[in-house]
């Protein structure tokens, strides 16, 4: 009561607060805050999410790369015949082994097996009647394992890059059964 005998209102609740079901006061400032501490939580889980994956993403693109530059790929000119090698050192055979040479000519090897090396024996072959020798530098082309594949090319440096799709066949001379009788394959005792 006031001291005016009349009853005293109950004051009726402002812009600073609402008056809830069980009779306690809710602030809408409160509401604010808890709204913008919880999207700050979605945005923080988002963030991690997208950081966990770019992780995982640059983890395999690591491995994917580690396997392939156990590819190798090398010639020896000065060994009498000459000797070209392809070293697969993965548990894993190689696909659309390809060398392409210098002149634009090409070998199709098609499958190096796992842990096994390839080698060519001469680079000198009587194609259509006449002495053909291989021409340098030349580059290998072969497919991975993985899932999408991944294509890849190691360069007469034994550098290996990785391409962008899966390149087009050759459009050169294919030497595959002119030097296909010079082709030996070793396996080796241990793989990586």
């Amino acid at each position: 009561m006031s001291s005016w005998g009349h009853p005293t209102p109950e004051p009726t609740p402002g812009p600073a607060a609402e008056q809830k079901p069980d009779g306690s006061r809710r602030s809408p400032a409160r509401d604010w805050l808890s709204t913008l501490i919880a999207g700050g939580a979605v945005l923080v889980s988002i963030v991690s999410l997208s950081q966990s994956r770019d992780a995982q993403k640059a983890a395999q693109q690591a491995q994917q790369r580690e396997r392939a530059a156990n590819v190798g790929f090398f010639s020896q000119a000065g060994l009498q015949p000459p000797h070209m090698y392809i070293v697969n050192r993965n548990p894993f055979d190689i696909k659309d082994v390809t060398i392409s040479f210098g002149d634009g000519s090409y070998h199709a090897v098609g499958v190096v097996p796992a842990c096994s090396i390839w080698h060519l024996t001469n680079f000198t072959e009587n194609v259509n009647g006449s002495n053909y020798t291989l021409r340098f530098p030349a580059n290998l082309n072969f497919t991975d394992e993985d899932d999408p594949p991944g294509h890849w090319v190691v360069d007469s440096q034994d550098r290996v890059q990785q391409m962008k799709g899966k390149p087009s066949p050759p459009s050169g001379f294919n030497l595959t059964s002119y030097f296909a009788g010079h082709v030996q394959l070793q396996f080796l005792n241990a793989c990586v």
